[in-house]
């Protein structure tokens, strides 16, 4: 359980395509990071902020980028209010502009969309294989450039 008392779930595929390492420049230790844990740090020690009946949006700040804001947005589970799944990734910053990430999959292919300042960034298949390692690969690129747009 994390400070929120709830516990997050993600599609096992998205959350992968999540885990491509990056470094941030504005990160002074030099770490790498991703966005399937920057993901989990927003749920675990973000604040909640108005959802709705369906959704909890949780909102953190990394010390490592102050100026950054990562939301995350998760379904709540109607039958168990303490599981939320994980549905899409937010990064907002003033230099940057929006990085959203969205997960949508359905029953015929799993998937995720990236956009970036308002437009439609990439439409990724995130099957097992060379597609999901690709997507990651993806992904952690985008991330790096937002990141790397820091002052």
């Amino acid at each position: 359980m994390t400070a929120n008392n709830a516990e997050l779930f993600s599609r096992p595929l998205f959350y992968d395509a999540l885990s491509g390492e990056f470094k941030p420049s504005s990160d002074k230790l030099q770490r790498a990071h991703t966005l399937g844990r920057l993901a989990y740090a927003a749920f675990s020690k973000g604040v909640p902020v108005d959802g709705t009946d369906a959704t909890a949006l949780y909102v953190y700040k990394p010390s490592w980028a102050p100026h950054v804001s990562v939301t995350v947005d998760c379904d709540l589970d109607r039958m168990d209010p303490a599981t939320q799944k994980l549905y899409g990734l937010y990064l907002w910053s003033d230099e940057s502009g929006p990085l959203d990430i969205y997960d949508i999959s359905d029953s015929r292919q799993a998937a995720l969309e990236i956009s970036a300042l308002g437009g439609k960034e990439a439409r990724l298949g995130i099957e097992l294989g060379e597609e999901l390692n690709l997507a990651r690969i993806q992904v952690a690129q985008v991330a790096q450039s937002f990141f790397d747009t820091l002052s």
